[in-house]
C-alpha cells in the first residue's frame, strides 16, 4: 500500500503537500472575564489519498482484432446463446452476459462466424483460478484449427473441480493462425464473456425398491377398501 499527497487529484510533492494554518482563540475564564491574551497555535495539515490495493486495480489484458473479412456471429455456451454482428473495433464486451456452469460437468462451446477465403482460427480461453489472465494450461481450448466455414464449431469444456467463482471468458477468431490471448491479433475478432462457476446440483435419491413395492401394495389395498 502506499500514500502519496494528493491536492486537488494532483500529486504535488511532499513539501507543497504541507500547509500551517494560524488561528487566533479567545476563552473565557471562570468567572467570565475576556481579558486573556489570545493564544496562537499552528495546525500542520496534510493530504493524503491512499491507494487501492494492487488486486482492486488489476484487469484482464485489452485483445481486439480487424473485422474487415471475418467476425463471430453467434458464441452458445450454457445459458449464453448470443448473436452478434462485427464490432467495428475488433472487440465485443459482452461481459454482462453470463453462463451458469457446475464443478466436473462438461458443455459444448460453439461458435459461428463470418468466414472469408482464408483459413480462420478460434480459440476460448476461461479463467478458471480467477488471476486475471489466461496462461494457465487448463484455460485454453481449440473450437476451430485452420476451417474455411462458417460452423457452428463446437469442443467440450469440462469445469475443473477449483472454488467457485465468477469469472471471465474470451473468444478469439483470428485469419491465418491461432488467436494469442491478448494484445492485437490482426484480421478476425475478440469477445468476452462472463462465467459463473457453482457446485453441481445434489443428485435426487431413488427409493428403494422394497419402498416402491410397499407404497404400491398399501395403494391397492386402499382402493379395494374403498370399493367395498
Amino acid at each position: 500500500m502506499s500514500l502519496l499527497p494528493i491536492i486537488n487529484g494532483v500529486y504535488v510533492g511532499e513539501d507543497k503537500a504541507k500547509r500551517v494554518v494560524n488561528m487566533d482563540i479567545k476563552v473565557r475564564n471562570r468567572r467570565g472575564s475576556r481579558n486573556i491574551k489570545p493564544l496562537g497555535f499552528s495546525i500542520l495539515v496534510a493530504v493524503i489519498l491512499v491507494l487501492c490495493a494492487p488486486s482492486a486495480l488489476a484487469a484482464y489484458p485489452d485483445s481486439n482484432g480487424n473485422t474487415k473479412y471475418e467476425w463471430i456471429t453467434n458464441v452458445n455456451f450454457s445459458e449464453i446463446n448470443e448473436t452478434t454482428g462485427k464490432e467495428t473495433d475488433g472487440y465485443g464486451n459482452y461481459t454482462n452476459i453470463s453462463a451458469r456452469v457446475s464443478r466436473g460437468v462438461s458443455y459444448n462451446l460453439s461458435v459461428t462466424i463470418h468466414p472469408d477465403a482464408f483459413a480462420c482460427y478460434i480459440t476460448a480461453w476461461i479463467d478458471w483460478n480467477q488471476d486475471e489472465d489466461f496462461n494457465d494450461t487448463d484455460e485454453k481450448f481449440v473450437v476451430a484449427n485452420g476451417s474455411y466455414t462458417g460452423g457452428p464449431h463446437t469442443v467440450s469444456i469440462t469445469v475443473p473441480n477449483g472454488s467457485t467463482t465468477t469469472t471471465r471468458m474470451r473468444v478469439s477468431l483470428k485469419e491465418g493462425s491461432e488467436p494469442p490471448s491478448y494484445g492485437p491479433i490482426g484480421y478476425g475478432e475478440v469477445e468476452d464473456y462472463s462465467v459463473q462457476v457453482s457446485d453441481p446440483e445434489p443428485p435426487i435419491p431413488e427409493l428403494p425398491t422394497v419402498a416402491l413395492f410397499s407404497i404400491g401394495l398399501l395403494l391397492l389395498v386402499g382402493y379395494v377398501l374403498r370399493k367395498k
